[in-house]
Order: structure tokens, then sequence, then C-alpha cells
């Protein structure tokens, strides 16, 4: 039977009750939902550490501007700067679990179990440089024998590097100098180091001050000019090596000729079991971040130029 609709019911709507009842459930929800996006954006907010290289390097200014722009995103709360031996030392951090979040390391460095790369950002080049007190003596990488040579820190790349192209080469040094490029470039000066081993991007402000002076010579590992030198011979070794030419003049009036070496990459790691989408920010904002005062490049940090 039809319900019959009295007076009282005309023009009425929903009760007073359920009208307060489904505006206060709105309110839950709506406060609900906020406090989860709260909750979710602080949990998703970290804390990274970034292994980078002796303070005076460009592993540890590179490091130092990521972690800048890094703490001025929405996922990152803080990023710590850890200066380190170089590449050799950071690999053994981010292997060990706990030592490091992200490193920079050298493309030829025994990799860890544990070690995820992110991107490859920059060719770095061999300069063998010798003292202008004993360039008349020293003239090819055979030369080195017996001599006072920088092979580079304790856990660097550089040193990795120079031991694996003089062993190589059956090359046995007289005094091998675990210098910083600094201690070598003074060394060099006053010919007190013969020879130093330096593993830079091309510039390299460090080289061009000492070609400025004229303080150095440049050694070639091999005729630039012929294939089958001894930069070859280490790229066809050493997979991830590479030959490469430093051009005439390329600091200033130095080398006076084409110089034949060998590069590798510096890459950007991280350790396994990072939260992917931290890793997924941390790529974007280096690609997004390269140039600019705002950016890697920051103040004469020009390598950031050759990120690719």
């Amino acid at each position: 039977m039809a319900r019959t609709v009295s007076e009282e019911d005309v023009g009425s709507s929903v009760p007073v009750v359920a009208i307060v009842a489904s505006i206060v459930a709105v309110v839950v929800i709506a406060a609900g939902f906020y406090a989860y996006r709260s909750f979710s954006g602080d949990a998703a907010r970290h804390h990274v550490t970034i292994a980078t290289g002796s303070e005076t390097g460009t592993y540890h200014a590179l490091g130092e501007a990521l972690a800048r722009i890094l703490e001025g995103t929405s996922i990152v709360e803080t990023a710590e700067v850890k200066a380190t031996g170089g590449s050799v030392e950071n690999m053994d951090l981010i292997g060990s679990g706990e030592g490091a979040d992200l490193a920079f390391v050298q493309s030829d460095t025994p990799p860890a179990t544990d070690a995820r790369l992110i991107a490859s950002l920059y060719d770095e080049v061999l300069h063998i440089l010798v003292s202008t007190v004993h360039a008349n003596e020293i003239k090819s990488v055979y030369d080195l024998r017996g001599r006072r040579v920088s092979l580079g820190p304790q856990g660097s790349g550089t040193r990795q590097l120079s031991k694996r192209v003089l062993d190589h080469f059956g090359v046995e040094v007289g005094e091998d100098l675990a210098f910083s490029t600094e201690e070598a470039s003074a060394g060099l000066i006053d010919g007190s180091v013969e020879v130093a081993f330096v593993l830079t991007a091309i510039p390299s402000q460090a080289v061009a001050e000492l070609a400025e002076i004229d303080a150095i010579r440049f050694v070639s590992l091999g005729d630039a000019q012929e294939y089958g030198n001894e930069a070859d011979a280490l790229a066809l070794v050493f997979p991830s090596i590479r030959g490469t030419t430093i051009p005439r003049s390329t600091y200033v009036r130095l080398p006076q000729l084409p110089v034949r070496t060998i590069e590798v990459s510096a890459m950007l790691v991280a350790r396994r079991g990072l939260d992917q989408n931290l890793v997924r920010h941390v790529a974007a904002t280096v690609f997004e971040n390269r140039s600019g005062d705002a950016g890697l490049e920051g103040t004469n940090l020009s390598v950031a130029r050759h990120i690719r």
C-alpha cells in the first residue's frame, strides 16, 4: 500500500541528524586523508650519505653541490658528504651497505657485490706529468724506472690505475709517493717529485696552473699518431679503459705535441636496497641540474658541464 504523505512531510528533506552525521563523516575522512598524506610525506623523506674523495678534489666538490641541491627537494631531508681516499675506499663503503648510500667511483674500480650503477657522468683522463727539472731524462713510461713518482693517495682510483699501468709495462719506480694532487704539484715545481700521475677531467685547473708557470712536461703512452701504441695495448687488455689523446696546446702552450694516454669514466653508484624512488630522484636531480650557479656547476666546477 502506498504511504500517505502528511503535511509535515511536504517540503522536508534529509533529517537533521543524518546531515550532521554526514558532515562529521566527511570531516573525519578528509582529516584522515590529510594525516595520511602528511605521514607519507614525512616517511618518504630520506637522509643520504655521499662518499666522495679528498676535500680538495673534484668528487668532493661535486658531492657537496649534489647534497646542496638534494636538500632543497621534497624527498631528501639531509645529505651528508663524506670525504674519503677515493674510488677504492668508496666502493668498499658501498659494499658494506652501511658506510654510504651514494658514491663517486671510477669505471675501472673493482665492483662491490652490493653496488648499483646510477649513471656514468664524464671522462677522466690520465695525465702523466714530469717535472721540467727532469724532463730531459724522462721521455717515456719506461723511463720511470727508479724514479720518485707520485701515484696518488691511498684508497684512490688514481693510485689503482697508475699501478695498473706500471705493472702492465713492468716498470718499478724507485720511490712510490702516495701524494695528493696538491702535494704532487708542489713537488713537481721544486723537482722533489720527478713524475706525477694525475687523473682528472679535461681541462684540469691543477694541470693548467702547473703549465702556466712552465713546471711540467707530458709523458705520452706511445706515439699519438700511430695505432698500436702503449695506450691502445692497455685499452685492449683492460675493458674499462679507453685510449684517448690530449690535444696539443690543451693547456695554453702545452703539451707541445699531442699526447697519447688513457681514460676512464666517473660514475655515480648507489648501495643495493636504497629506495628506488630515491634513486630515480637522485638521477633526475643530476641530469636536470647540471649547469648554472644554482646547479652542480656551482662556482668553478666546470666538470659538471661534461655530464652526459
